[in-house]
This record gives structure tokens, C-alpha cells and sequence, in this order.
């Protein structure tokens, strides 16, 4: 990467990175090794634990499609923008019109920008620069209730920001042991934010947060803590006590001419139907 391998929070040198940078190799026909470019790239780096995480991507192709011997550590497209997304990272995308490479950089909280022949670079990493610069927050609260995630979430600049449609939007990732689902985050004009509900969560969740205001976007990555997760209930133990014997006379009495058996047995029949004996 640039710098030398070093990492800067100045923006002016950051910027003066991306001038300097030239496409060169390629010329092959066909997909490339995107997806573990982009994991590698986002686990690989000592980011700052503060830090808002953003990449750039370069490519001349679309990605092996999922199962491709060519995905040899087994990366799929899904599975790249979870992992993605359960970061925080965005992904600015500049490639050939290709639906996975949309798809990476809408899911991400990025853009796309679609490369052809005789394009400039340079106005294209201007606009990613400047929209990497320009900063709103996303203001998360969340909680759970009755094992359902409630979270509600407000796109924040010097004040509130209001919903526009088609220019505003928000939405979340829900990562419950490695199971990632996704959500959209519907506006609610009464309380002037944006909510969702995801029912039946339960234990540690990694929850991200994406905004978007026109082109510009932000992210919101926060830990909740559901309500402990349990096994299916184990049936409860029960026993019997008592006398059996046979009612000879049919009072329902155990009388002295009454002897109980000498050996018996009790059938359960469990709800759904089937039994077992004991």
C-alpha cells in the first residue's frame, strides 16, 4: 500500500498518495482474485483501533464466481462483504460494469465507478478523496427486548440530517456467532430516525450501522448484549409413587383381599405423538 508501508491521518497526504498512483499490469481476459485481495487487505492492515476504515479498488474484472477453484482459500462473495461489513469498511470501487463489483461497493457504504477505455483517474480519486473527507456520523441506539433487536439510527452533521428520498438511506448488519444477516432501516418521520426490528437474537451481537447522504456515506460499529442464549428446553424428570393392584371390586380401594402386582409397567407418551417406556 502507500506510504511505505506507514499510515497517516492527514488527509492532504493521503490525497497525495492517490495522485501518484498508476494503473499498469493486466491484459489477461477473465476474472480475478478480487475477494481474497480485498479479506487480505482489510485483515492484513494494523488499523487503528479509531480508525475509519476505507479501501480502494482498482480492477480491470469482475470476481471468480463463488466455488471457482481459482477462490483457493474459499472466498465467496457473501462471505467477503460480511466480512467486510462486520469491519466497517468501505469499499470505493473502480471497475468494468460488472454486478459483483456494484454489489461490493453499495453493500460497503462506497461507490462504483465504472472504468473505460481513455478515462482519467485523477477526477475519479478526487471525488473518493473528497467524499472520504467529508464527515457526518451515524448515531446509533440499540437494545433487546424479548429476544428481538431493536435499533434506531440518526445521520448526523453540524445537526440532524432529513430524510430526502432516494438521498438518504440506512441500513444494518447483524453478526450473531458468524451469523450474518441484513436489514433495512426504515425512516420513521414522527421520531425523525431511522429503525429496524431483528427478532429472535440472542447472546453477543456485532452490530454496523451504514449511512448515506447522496454519494457520501458513514458507519456505526457497536457490541450489544442480548439476552443469554439457551438449549431447547430438556424435558422435566417426573415421578411416580403409589400402589397398584387389581380392583376386584371396582371401589377404587386398595382392600386387604387386594394384593398389589407383582411387576408392571408405564407407558409416556411424549406431545408429538410418540412413547417410550419406563
Amino acid at each position: 500500500h502507500w506510504g511505505n508501508g506507514t499510515i497517516t491521518s492527514d488527509i492532504q497526504i493521503f490525497s497525495s498518495w492517490l495522485k501518484d498512483l498508476k494503473a499498469g499490469g493486466g491484459g489477461e481476459v477473465g476474472p480475478e482474485a478480487i475477494l481474497a485481495a480485498l479479506r487480505h487487505a482489510d485483515s492484513d492492515m494494523l488499523w487503528r483501533d479509531d480508525a475509519e476504515r476505507a479501501m480502494i479498488m482498482l480492477t480491470d474484472a469482475g470476481p471468480h464466481p463463488d466455488g471457482s477453484c481459482c477462490n483457493a482459500e474459499g472466498d465467496t462473495l457473501e462471505g467477503t462483504i460480511f466480512a467486510l461489513t462486520g469491519q466497517g469498511t468501505r469499499v470505493y470501487v473502480i471497475g468494468p460494469d460488472h454486478p459483483s463489483l456494484k454489489k461490493i461497493a453499495a453493500e460497503t457504504g462506497g461507490q462504483f465507478y465504472k472504468i473505460r477505455s481513455g478515462l482519467s483517474l485523477r477526477p475519479i480519486l478526487k471525488e473518493i478523496t473528497q467524499a472520504m473527507s467529508c464527515r457526518f456520523n451515524v448515531e446509533v441506539v440499540a437494545r433487546c427486548l424479548n429476544k428481538t433487536l431493536q435499533a434506531k439510527a440518526t445521520l448526523v452533521g453540524n445537526e440532524s440530517i432529513p430524510y430526502s428520498a432516494g438521498q438518504t438511506e440506512a441500513w444494518m448488519y447483524i453478526d450473531q456467532a458468524g451469523e450474518i444477516a441484513r436489514y433495512n432501516l426504515s425512516y420513521n418521520k414522527t421520531e425523525e430516525s431511522y429503525g429496524a426490528e431483528a427478532p429472535g437474537v440472542c447472546g453477543s451481537l456485532n452490530l454496523t450501522v451504514y449511512g448515506r447522504v447522496e454519494q457520501k456515506s458513514a458507519v456505526n460499529t457497536t457490541r450489544i448484549e442480548c439476552e443469554p442464549c439457551q438449549n431447547a428446553a430438556e424435558p422435566d424428570s417426573l415421578s411416580i409413587s403409589g400402589r397398584i393392584f387389581d380392583d376386584d371390586n371396582g371401589n377404587a380401594i386398595m382392600d386387604a383381599t387386594e394384593p398389589g402386582l407383582e411387576s408392571w409397567e408405564i407407558r409416556l407418551k411424549k406431545s408429538d405423538g410418540s412413547s417410550y417406556m419406563n
